[in-house]
């Protein structure tokens, strides 16, 4: 089945440009996330007036921190499973095009990008096309 591009939703967006704005503050940062703005598209201009028009400067901070630690967590057990020798892992709904981003930043930063199995969008990323070898099992769950 072909993928379709289509906006995206706006908790994603919102996402993003929590992301973005983080990166205002000082380093060192909850979480570096240099492509956020750029997913955030043409409504992130919008979308930063409001935050900075309706929140405190405090509230802001507070929400582009808890943003960025809750995409932080996991991204920190997929690396010391790697450090410790974890060679593969699977993203549940990977498909999605907010986790291709993480993925991307992986491979930005040096480390294997999932192969999600579609091909198209992630080959056109540059990402997911690296085979991994079977590992020893790792069971994460909420």
């Amino acid at each position: 089945m072909p993928l379709t591009a289509r906006r995206p939703s706006r908790t994603a967006v919102l996402t993003a440009v929590a992301r973005a704005l983080h990166r205002e503050e000082p380093p060192p940062w909850v979480l570096d996330d240099p492509l956020a703005l750029g997913l955030a598209g043409d409504d992130a201009s919008d979308v930063i007036r409001r935050l900075r028009a309706e929140l405190s400067p405090e509230a802001l901070l507070t929400f582009t921190r808890w943003v960025c630690v809750r995409a932080r967590l996991p991204e920190d057990i997929v690396e010391t499973a790697a450090a410790d020798g974890v060679e593969q892992y699977v993203i549940l709904g990977a498909s999605h095009p907010r986790l291709l981003p993480w993925a991307k930043r992986r491979s930005l930063r040096g480390s294997p990008a999932p192969d999600h199995g579609h091909g198209g969008r992630e080959a056109h990323l540059g990402v997911g096309s690296e085979v991994a070898r079977p590992a020893h099992a790792v069971t994460l769950s909420p």
